[in-house]
């Protein structure tokens, strides 16, 4: 029988393959090792931590990887794909946007045109008065440095300012202004509040509408309708104001000869009518576009405006056809009268030019 007290423990460590070590746990009589026989073997050890992959571990871990890079292949495949989907989408979105807006700007400028025909029809010769200080106020807007957006706002304002002249009388209209009385005045003075009511309230044209509103505000505040004073006045209400006088003077009324004599008579309105600041830019437009030499041949005129003493440049025609009135006759009060009651039954057709007295003489 062996003695407890002369066993012991003894850990031989056996490499069986690179890297993966075996611990073999004997017990040993000392008793029997000095006797030279063989101790007992009790059991084997593998220390977990000292454990290598084996191939097959390896094999399985190398096809889940290829597994998962596949699946994350496939999702960045379909992710390239539905990217792709939403650009084409969102180009074919915005083609048919641009094309829409391009339709809505067309039937937008329309709706200008008529409101624009609506005027004439009522006060002949508004509409190249307009267009003319249109261009006029959409080149001082551009040199006052304002957005894009705010001249062609500005620009299209212009085109339709007189629209409130189509709810004054016929009777008014017709008056110069040595012939309007107190009433008279109050009631034409009132013209660019009539014309914003129209506008108001249609989409699109708000800001047009407060443009043309304030069209007859001085810049020393003693203007209508709210007696707005300087930069109170909207900018695009501040061109339009002296644009539409320079052409009222000079092209509808004929005050001047010259162009450069209306733009000296319009200078003693200067910061008191009008923005003093916008002069030197409606200057260089004048001179730019109405040479100091350059003659004007025919005039385009309202009804109202005619006086006796002026010739017809043109022949002039009603609507149905009827020539009331050819080229180069001399007016009289009693030849105004005519065609002023013949406008209210059958509209002039194209509006009435006159001569100039130096193309008359």
């Amino acid at each position: 029988m062996t003695n407890k007290a002369n066993l012991r423990r003894c850990s031989v460590c056996v490499d069986i393959r690179k890297g993966h070590k075996i611990n073999l746990l004997w017990e040993v009589d000392s008793a029997r090792q000095n006797s030279g026989k063989e101790g007992r073997f009790l059991r084997m050890e593998t220390p977990v931590l000292q454990q290598c992959p084996t191939i097959e571990q390896i094999s399985e871990e190398n096809l889940r990887l290829k597994a998962q890079l596949k699946r994350q292949e496939e999702m960045y495949e379909n992710s390239n794909m539905e990217l792709l989907k939403w650009m084409v989408e969102s180009e074919k979105k915005s083609r048919q946007l641009t094309k829409l807006n391009a339709a809505l700007k067309k039937i937008f400028l329309s709706t200008v045109e008529i409101v624009q025909n609506i005027i004439e029809i009522k006060d002949p010769g508004s509409k190249d008065h307009s267009e003319r200080v249109s261009r006029c106020s959409r080149f001082l807007a551009q040199k006052m440095a304002v957005s894009p957006t705010q001249v062609e706002l500005i620009a299209i304002a212009a085109k339709i300012h007189e629209l409130g002249k189509v709810a004054i009388p016929e009777s008014i209209l017709q008056k110069s202004d040595d012939e309007l009385d107190e009433q008279d005045s109050r009631i034409l003075e009132h013209y660019p509040v009539l014309g914003a009511a129209c506008l108001e309230n249609i989409p699109n044209f708000q800001k047009i509408a407060r443009i043309i509103k304030h069209q007859n505000e001085y810049y020393d505040g003693k203007g209508k309708p709210d007696g707005f004073s300087g930069d109170q006045i909207p900018i695009g209400s501040r061109i339009i104001a002296i644009a539409d006088y320079f052409d009222t003077i000079y092209f509808m009324q004929q005050e001047y000869e010259t162009a450069a004599e209306a733009l000296t008579g319009l200078q003693q309105h200067l910061d008191t009518l009008f923005d003093g600041k916008i002069f030197p830019h409606l200057y260089a437009f004048v001179i730019q576009h109405y040479s100091e030499t350059e003659e004007r041949k025919d005039t385009k005129i309202a009804p109202h405006l005619l006086r006796p003493g002026m010739v017809l440049a043109r022949d002039i025609i009603s609507t149905n056809n009827v020539l009331l009135l050819p080229q180069h006759t001399e007016l009289d009060k009693k030849k105004i009268e005519k065609l002023l009651k013949h406008q209210n039954l059958d509209p002039i057709q194209g509006g009435i030019f006159i001569l100039n007295e130096r193309s008359a003489s």
